[in-house]
């Protein structure tokens, strides 16, 4: 820049008010979060093009082949559902009520839909088996891909999750930063 213009005197280290402990959290600035929430909404909107894009040239890929065409394929309704589902959390980010944090979230939930949809994970279901497939059905979701551990309440799931994790059949990664 030729002509910098600075909005405050450059801090050489964080005052002492805005640091961050592991017994003081501060949560980031609304409009952080803002910015994140509609950046997340375009990688949605990306995504669905993506997705798109991707399912046309697979199928011409496959004419090219000579591979005849047996109609849509599983790829084709996963690729669809993809496509709705950016499409929605994409309009969903789009409205200025919406708490940015909770759209963060969902964001979550997106990539790791998105990445079960990609085959990149499998997901492990620890918890009553019972009521993960009743609410599973009642949502529509599929769970023949899903492994499930039955266990018999939310206690023993979370001992149950720390033994796979622990025993290296499962791999847990979380968002906030400690591990």
């Amino acid at each position: 820049m030729e002509n910098p213009q600075l909005i405050r005197p450059v801090v050489v280290r964080t005052p002492p008010e805005l640091a961050v402990t592991r017994s003081h959290f501060r949560p980031l600035p609304y409009d952080l979060l803002k910015e994140a929430s509609n950046r997340l909404g375009i990688l949605c909107l990306l995504a669905a093009v993506l997705w798109v894009v991707a399912t046309g040239l697979d199928h011409i890929a496959m004419k090219a082949m000579g591979v005849t065409d047996a109609g849509l394929q599983m790829s084709d309704f996963i690729a669809s559902v993809s496509v709705v589902v950016s499409l929605a959390l994409y309009w969903y980010s789009r409205k200025d009520l919406r708490e940015p944090q909770f759209i963060l979230d969902l964001g979550l939930i997106y990539m790791v839909y998105t990445a079960a949809a990609l085959g990149l994970i499998t997901p492990i279901l620890v918890g009553p088996a019972a009521k993960i497939r009743e609410v599973a059905e009642a949502a529509g979701i599929d769970l023949a891909s899903a492994r499930i551990v039955d266990v018999p309440h939310s206690h023993a799931a979370a001992a149950a999750a720390v033994a796979l994790v622990r025993s290296g059949e499962a791999e847990l990664h979380r968002r906030d930063g400690d591990g």
